[in-house]
């Protein structure tokens, strides 16, 4: 018995292990493409910093409670305990729980509940359409460890990440990263070839069927598969433009003048579909014939009804801060160079971000300002 409760406990170890090794690597690949020489001289970057900070601890502060609470219910729910010397069972716990699936239960249980949950969905996906459109012209490299990194830890820390990335190494472009040599004729195409919207609108559109139906498949077996495949679908969309910058396509087909003329429709579909989401989503909250006084407290009082819709619902608040945060500093002229002159920060457009993000979900407002107002 013991050396089995040894083994148990070897292999949950390699479990949790393999995973915060994931965590760490990719945290180091992102970490080790800043230049920290620029961190003192350009603005925004303390801040960034302070956020990206709040994001892991407000959200993993919840991820961590969540462990122990999953793990002193299944305790308590064992007749026989075949150790009584104080000794945790993380294999016979892990072997028993599916984490994963037991949080994402938890959080989609009921409409206020899934009010807070459903926005990390939308906020997600309008984020994998920003990290595919200014990392591909910005030329960063590995953006698919900040979309990873997004999913793994949290999509606000990620998010804040990759602010401190474009502030740190690129300083505000005008235009994609251009391609040698490009042949004339190619870059004066009149019409952009289909596939290359379908390759944003495809994973989107099927990534949002999936948000829609995750909380009504909460009791069936389809459950799980449509809370992975948006994950692999998201994972997508800036791995495609990635390669397609780096091999000098994305200069061919998208010139510096139809930039913003492809992205925009991108943008504006998050953004229609992030609003009807989030207006299905109240209309589920505000059911029953609920005063706006019940509504508000039930949907607040729900972000600490679990810990894991603590995680979901912190990472939601953080995001809308950091958004907001980065549309008010993206007025300010990051070069730097001590001569250049100084823009004041967009902070009503911030501003104005705060509310849509109230009103309209923390997707569209990821979509409708820190995309569409990049130059």
């Amino acid at each position: 018995m013991a050396d089995s409760m040894i083994d148990s406990n070897s292999r949950s170890i390699a479990i949790f292990g393999s995973y915060f090794a994931l965590c760490l690597g990719l945290l180091s690949l992102i970490l080790s493409r800043l230049n920290f020489r620029n961190f003192s001289k350009v603005s925004g970057s303390y801040v960034f910093t302070s956020l990206a900070v709040a994001s892991l601890g407000s959200t993993w502060y919840y991820m961590v409670s969540f462990f122990m609470k999953s793990y002193g219910d299944w305790q308590a729910s064992q007749v026989f305990m075949p150790s009584d010397d104080g000794e945790l069972q993380l294999g016979e716990w892990l072997s028993d729980v599916k984490l994963f699936q037991h949080a994402w239960g938890a959080v989609v249980e009921s409409p206020q509940r899934w009010w807070w949950s459903q926005q990390i969905f939308l906020a997600t996906a309008a984020w994998s359409v920003f990290l595919a459109a200014e990392g591909s012209r910005r030329g960063i490299k590995n953006l698919w460890s900040f979309m990873l990194i997004g999913q793994v830890v949290s999509v606000s820390f990620a998010s804040n990440l990759f602010f401190l990335t474009i502030l740190l190494n690129e300083p505000s472009p005008s235009a994609p990263v251009e391609a040698p040599k490009l042949d004339p004729s190619a870059v004066k195409a009149k019409r952009l070839p289909n596939w290359l919207y379908f390759t944003v609108t495809v994973p989107l559109g099927l990534s949002y069927l999936c948000a829609y139906m995750t909380p009504k498949t909460f009791d069936s077996s389809a459950f799980l598969p449509f809370l992975l495949v948006p994950h692999v679908l998201l994972l997508a969309i800036p791995i495609v433009f990635e390669r397609l910058a780096s091999s000098g396509e994305l200069a061919i087909h998208i010139p510096a003048n139809r930039w913003k003329s492809f992205w925009k429709p991108q943008y504006r579909l998050c953004s229609l579909i992030s609003v009807a989401c989030h207006a299905n989503a109240i209309s589920q909250v505000t059911a029953h014939g609920m005063t706006v006084k019940d509504v508000v407290v039930g949907t607040l009082s729900a972000l600490y009804e679990h810990p894991a819709v603590s995680s979901v619902g912190w990472d939601v608040i953080m995001m809308a801060v950091s958004v907001g945060t980065w549309v008010g500093v993206r007025g300010i002229d990051f070069s730097i160079n001590p001569d250049a002159k100084r823009k004041g920060g967009d902070w009503i457009n911030a501003t104005a971000a705060w509310i849509y993000m109230a009103l309209g979900s923390a997707g569209l407002s990821a979509v409708a300002f820190a995309g569409e107002l990049e130059e």
